[in-house]
């Protein structure tokens, strides 16, 4: 049975590499691997995250969907493991939010005739990494904000807020905004007209940064309104929003 190779880079083949990786002379397969054999070396401790970091840092200008899911899985457990360190992780997030901003420029959040299906399976992923790493980003807030706006005004209007975006924008504006965002999610859930829609809300709610509607989230979570299947919903989203949040959803 064939074994797979994983290739550890030296500091100068990253620093040779990432002119490839800048002008796009490496093709997008190449530059995925590049990412995935990293990432991978990093878990199994035979490279140092440090490495991995100043490869990733080449990335920043990356439009491809296959070569952004490598990316979108770094950042996403490098940023999970460091949430235990509030330091580090609030410089994790700003080297991230770097690397995710350009797409929001090269994709933009309005679907196009002429997109692929790549492309919009892109557009989806890049508005979920927004959410994490950029909702305070004043062009990502106020995008989002409109767009929560003609939502509430009609809930069906899905081209304001398509699904492949609804949840994102909701912890946008969740993690931007206070009681009346809060109340706003949680209200669409009793509105909403199928299960589906319901986990939006349910899987976005935790997102608020008061520790207070983080508390009243896992109350409701477990009150019996929802189902037993569906509560881990809420329950994550608390979890996942912050160290604060992690917290108290263990407590």
């Amino acid at each position: 049975q064939d074994c797979p190779i994983r290739v550890k880079l030296t500091a100068d083949m990253i620093e040779r590499l990432g002119a490839g990786i800048q002008t796009k002379l490496l093709p997008p397969a190449d530059r995925a691997a590049l990412l995935t054999d990293g990432y991978a070396l990093v878990k199994s401790g035979n490279m140092a995250p440090e490495a991995l970091l100043k490869l990733l840092s080449n990335y920043s200008d990356e439009d491809n969907y296959i070569v952004w899911s490598g990316i979108a899985d770094i950042l996403g457990g490098l940023d999970a493991i460091m949430s235990d360190d509030e330091e580090m992780s609030k410089n994790f997030k700003a080297f991230a939010k770097k690397i995710v901003i350009g797409l929001n420029h090269k994709v933009g959040w309005e679907a196009k005739e002429t997109d692929g299906h790549l492309t919009v399976l892109l557009r989806g992923m890049m508005i979920g990494l927004l959410s994490t790493f950029c909702y305070d980003d004043n062009d990502v807030a106020t995008e989002a904000s409109k767009r929560f706006a003609a939502f509430q005004a009609d809930h069906n209007d899905m081209k304001s807020l398509p699904s492949d975006m609804r949840a994102a924008v909701f912890k946008i504006n969740l993690k931007n905004g206070g009681a009346a965002e809060y109340n706003i999610v949680k209200d669409y859930f009793t509105q909403a007209t199928d299960n589906a829609e319901r986990k939006f809300s349910l899987a976005s709610i935790g997102h608020s940064p008061d520790a207070k509607l983080k508390l009243k989230t896992l109350e409701w979570a477990i009150s019996g309104e929802i189902k037993l299947q569906d509560f881990f919903y809420p329950m994550g989203s608390v979890r996942s929003s912050s160290t604060e949040g992690r917290d108290i959803a263990w407590q």
